[in-house]
Formats: structure tokens, sequence, C-alpha cells
């Protein structure tokens, strides 16, 4: 094949690969046109907050704890418009010890790791906004005594809550009880308010 055939031949292809991405990009722009509004309503929506508040010891674990603080944080995921969302919970909470029948029990430090999820209660676009939450997840607990080691448990909780819309944010008054597995087990009912950015 001589050179003159060779850059005939190499510009040919040259055009038929620009005519083809041509092509390509014109039938992407059309799919695309009627169908982006679909595909933004199909997007997720992450949303993250963070809350304080008080935690109190209940049932049998009354004997030996009191109450004290916890602080948590929050990752939401949820399809836009969609009542349900998927929440991660990271916590800590500091529960004190009781002085029970002349015993002093240490304080308690639980660290938490969690899975849930939420639900809406009632329809969108309030400003008040009612909702349930559940979830599962790992309970370190440890007595706040030197050296103490972290002791991981199973634990479940469920609860409820309100939040205030303003805007992109939140302001929300969340209450859940908590169930860690375990000899001795362990119940708590923490109560927090903070703020979440909703998207």
């Amino acid at each position: 094949m001589s050179k003159t055939n060779g850059a005939v031949l190499e510009r040919a292809r040259a055009v038929f690969a620009c005519r083809c991405l041509r092509a390509l990009g014109l039938a992407l722009l059309v799919l695309a046109a009627p169908s982006h509004r679909l595909i933004a309503q199909s997007l997720l929506r992450v949303g993250f907050g963070g809350a304080a508040g008080i935690a109190s010891a209940l049932g049998d674990a009354r004997s030996g704890y009191g109450h004290g603080p916890i602080a948590q944080g929050e990752l939401t995921l949820r399809r836009a418009g969609s009542a349900l969302a998927i929440r991660l919970d990271a916590a800590y909470l500091h529960i004190r010890g009781a002085n029970a029948f002349g015993v002093a029990f240490p304080a308690t430090n639980v660290l938490v790791f969690a899975a849930g999820g939420t639900a809406r209660i009632g329809p969108a676009g309030r400003a008040l906004v009612p909702y349930v939450l559940g979830g599962a997840g790992a309970y370190n607990v440890q007595d706040a005594l030197p050296l103490a080691p972290y002791r991981t448990r199973f634990g479940i909780h469920a609860g409820a809550g309100g939040a205030l819309r303003l805007g992109q944010a939140a302001l929300f008054v969340e209450a859940r009880l908590i169930h860690v597995a375990g000899q001795p087990s362990l119940d708590i009912l923490p109560v927090v308010m903070g703020l979440r950015w909703v998207p």
C-alpha cells in the first residue's frame, strides 16, 4: 500500500470516528433531556447531625448506675421524597455509678456504633416532623477504672423524635430505649437535643 493510500485510509478512519462520537453525544443528549428529572429524584440525599443530652439507667441497672452525659453523631441516607432513611450512629455515654447499699459502683463508659433506620410520620413538607427510629449495633462497655478494657456487646434500640425544619437544617429532640445484652444486661434511656443538616 502506497503512502498516499495509507494517508487517505487514516483520514477516513478519523472522520468515521468523529462522526461516531458526534452521533453518540447527540444520542446521550436526547436520552438525558427527558430523564434528567427522574435521575435527580433517584439520587440519594445525605444528611448529618450531632446532639447531646442525658442518659439514664433503667430497670435492674438503676441499682448500680445513675445518670450521665451523652454525645452522638449521625449520618443519614435516603431517596429524595422518601419517608424512610438509613441512619448510622456513633455515640459516647458516661453513666455515673450509684452508691447503693453502702457500695460505690464505678461509672460506666459506653462507645456505640449502630445502624438502623428512621421513618417519618405524616406527609412531607411540614415544618414539624415527627419520626420513629430503630436499629442495632456494637456497644463497647467499659468500667471507668484505670486500664479497664472495653467489652463489646450487642445492643438494640428503638425510639421516637421530632424535628423542626429550618430550611436545610432542623432542630430535633429524640429519645430512645437501648438494651445491651450481656451478664448483666444494661438498659439505658438517652434523651438528646441537637441539630442536623437535611438536604
